[in-house]
């Protein structure tokens, strides 16, 4: 007769098994905090020169975007309220550009924000923006339906001129969203590792030198 298995012993395994499992768990989600809650080096000549493009764009849409001719709206129902929907986006397309690059030299996102959070930040804003300036950009397309070739009036002729500042902000705000990605990526290591900061005070200090140099 064969004998009986050790109940005790099963269930101490079986125990023994589930702890390590939960441990594992644990220990992944530890690791997974510690990934995205680190600090690296951000590069900052080439994305703060792309906000500074972003602001001269928008700056300058306000000339065509204030020169359309009212009865062109008149003729083209809803488009009054989409160039004012691009007047608001044009406002504060400068304003955003503005308060993303003045975060790094803010002390409380100095001294509180890792970089994680400054691109993360940096990447909703920029694919918000993005995608509202394509969206207006082709509600004009639609609304207008190709009534609006060159020369046919100088305010046509403005609105052309609207359209193609749009294009130009869009891959302005999409490249912002490329520079964010591959920061994100590069930090985190997923392109190559990224450099951890241990020491809060000296994580601070190194910061804010990179962030100020």
């Amino acid at each position: 007769m064969l004998p009986l298995p050790n109940l005790k012993s099963l269930g101490m395994k079986r125990s023994g098994s589930g702890g390590g499992l939960l441990s594992s768990l644990k220990g992944n989600k530890q690791d997974y905090a510690d990934k995205f809650n680190k600090n690296f080096e951000i590069e900052k000549k080439v994305r703060f020169s792309n906000r500074f493009f972003q602001v001269a764009l928008a700056m300058i849409s306000y000339y065509f975007l204030g020169q359309i001719a009212g009865a062109l709206a008149d003729t083209h129902p809803g488009l009054y309220q989409t160039i004012g929907f691009n007047w608001m986006l044009a406002i504060m397309s400068p304003i955003i550009a503005g308060a993303l690059v003045g975060q790094y030299f803010a002390p409380f996102c100095i001294t509180n924000w890792t970089s994680v959070k400054m691109l993360s930040l940096e990447l909703l804003l920029d694919l918000t923006i993005t995608i509202f300036w394509i969206g207006c950009f082709a509600s004009e397309i639609q609304l207008v339906n190709g009534d609006c070739p060159p020369g046919k009036s100088y305010g046509c002729d403005m609105f052309n001129w609207t359209l193609a500042w749009n294009i130009l902000s869009f891959l302005s705000w999409l490249i912002a969203v490329g520079l964010d990605v591959h920061s994100l990526l590069l930090g985190l290591g997923y392109i190559q590792p990224g450099h951890a900061l241990e020491d809060m005070e000296l994580n601070a200090s190194i910061m804010r030198r990179g962030r100020m140099g």
